[in-house]
């Protein structure tokens, strides 16, 4: 683990001195290269505010935001992170999908639950709605389904292991009460029934932070302190523990590649970031290393790696100095490590997303300059800088629970990883939809024999990136898979 920054700057800032030099007078860029802190694209301008944003099957970004200007639904692009090519995919009809919440269908739709029920730029906000609105990546076109009973705006949407969504929270029709109850979708009527009386969320206040477990119960970790879980079998809630650091308004909430270790960071005017082991007996949370800057809205992303990467965010009040900064939290020793710079800030209503070739696409903020608001930044972790990349030379479209199955690779011999990772949808600094799932696997005859999940509560159904990572822990470029 390399030094933290601040060491790094002690020193420089002492040379500078002796040298009659400022700090400002060179950039922290020149003392570390990309192989140590990444790299950052310049800015790409896309025509969209990424507020929300969503991975698709097909490698390319869903990139959406407020009700369009000119009259018609939501201002929405897909984004090619290889090409670079921009599709409008507007919703050609009035509805406003801002501020949903979103999680893919075991087909690879994105359904998105809520929003809100104003239709004209400048009204009235955190007003809900029951629609909910699917986008086919396959064609690039929106379809209605069917509504909720409740209005919703700032819900999340919770994938089950047979594929059905919880949608949790929200606010009302009048903009006044949270939704205490929740409701299920069903993708194989594309109906929602409400559940009973005891599986009303009494706390946890909007887009709370929920997770599925790997033994199907979901665990509700944010914003408020007070975490609980969620039984689906028995419509219940049960308290697990209180955050150390209180309420994390706007915080991360990351479920680490172990699938039993939770981790949470940042939120407002914190900096500090705390783990829960949910295999304990009596699970507690526990502080952990402290992140170099405070993230009001970050995102945090699980990299191909199995790190996570934190990017955007700032210091409360908003917008406040922001965190141009990106860190790097590494499960295995639990310290963050600070990387390179991205150029524009990035804060309230950004996002960000795991592309399949191993880079970081961070989009979005409501707060910054016209020209800087519809841009995306393109980071390359420092994986992408340690020596030759290994190639799936070939791998199945779709695979079965309990299956066994080959990745061909010339690199197989060097291979010490091999994941399936989810598709992200996230907006409002919370991925809804991200899991890292590891999977065992052995050498055979030179190639990679390789077993899936055992069932969709580790793994849910729908469709992953299939990554391999050699021992330098550099990883190939991701392959979709199908996994039912």
């Amino acid at each position: 683990m390399r030094p933290r920054r601040s060491s790094i700057l002690t020193v420089a800032t002492s040379l500078l001195l002796t040298l009659g030099l400022s700090l400002g007078a060179i950039s922290v860029g020149t003392i570390e290269g990309p192989g140590e802190v990444g790299q950052w694209s310049a800015p790409i301008d896309v025509g969209v505010i990424g507020i929300h944003a969503a991975l698709l099957p097909n490698g390319k970004v869903l990139l959406f935001e407020h009700i369009y200007t000119q009259g018609d639904g939501n201002l929405a692009k897909v984004f090619d992170p290889v090409t670079r090519q921009v599709t409008d995919v507007t919703l050609p009809y009035q509805r406003n999908i801002f501020c949903g919440g979103h999680a893919f269908l075991p087909n690879g739709q994105l359904l998105i639950s809520g929003g809100e029920v104003n239709l004209e730029p400048g009204g009235e906000v955190g007003e809900g709605t029951p629609d909910s609105t699917l986008f086919d990546w396959t064609t690039n076109t929106w379809t209605e389904t069917d509504r909720m009973s409740y209005a919703r705006w700032y819900p999340t949407n919770t994938v089950l292991g047979d594929g059905s969504q919880l949608v949790f929270s929200g606010r009302d029709e009048r903009g006044q009460e949270r939704i205490k109850q929740v409701e299920r979708y069903n993708p194989a009527t594309e109906s929602y029934t409400t559940l009973p009386p005891s599986a009303d969320q009494d706390t946890n206040g909007l887009y709370p932070r929920t997770l599925l477990t790997t033994d199907g119960k979901v665990f509700l970790a944010g914003p408020d302190r007070n975490t609980r879980m969620f039984d689906p079998s028995t419509d219940t809630w049960a308290a697990v523990d209180k955050i150390n650091h209180g309420r994390r308004e706007a915080g991360g909430v990351v479920m680490l590649p172990d699938l039993h270790t939770v981790l949470t960071a940042g939120g407002s005017s914190a900096n500090s970031a705390e783990t829960i082991d949910l295999n304990d007996a009596s699970p507690q949370w526990q502080y952990t290393d402290s992140m170099a800057y405070v993230r009001n809205h970050g995102n945090y992303t699980l990299l191909a790696d199995g790190t996570v990467l934190a990017t955007g965010g700032g210091t409360d009040p908003l917008p406040g100095p922001p965190a141009l900064e990106a860190e790097l939290y590494d499960p295995s020793t639990g310290m963050w490590s600070t990387m390179a710079a991205q150029q524009v800030d990035r804060q309230y209503h950004s996002s960000a997303v795991l592309l399949p070739d191993g880079r970081v696409l961070s989009a979005g903020d409501d707060d910054g300059l016209p020209g800087e608001m519809t841009t995306v930044e393109i980071y390359s972790p420092p994986y992408l800088f340690r020596g030759p990349r290994p190639k799936i030379k070939s791998a199945p479209a779709s695979i079965g629970y309990r299956d066994d199955f080959l990745v061909r690779s010339r690199q197989a011999a060097e291979i010490q990883r091999v994941a399936l990772i989810r598709p992200t949808a996230t907006t409002h600094g919370y991925n809804m939809d991200q899991r890292y799932v590891n999977l065992d696997f052995s050498l055979v005859n030179g190639n990679l024999a390789v077993d899936s999940p055992a069932n969709g509560n580790i793994a849910p159904p729908g469709y992953y990136m299939l990554v391999i990572v050699n021992g330098n822990g550099v990883p190939a470029v991701a392959r979709f898979v199908h996994l039912d």
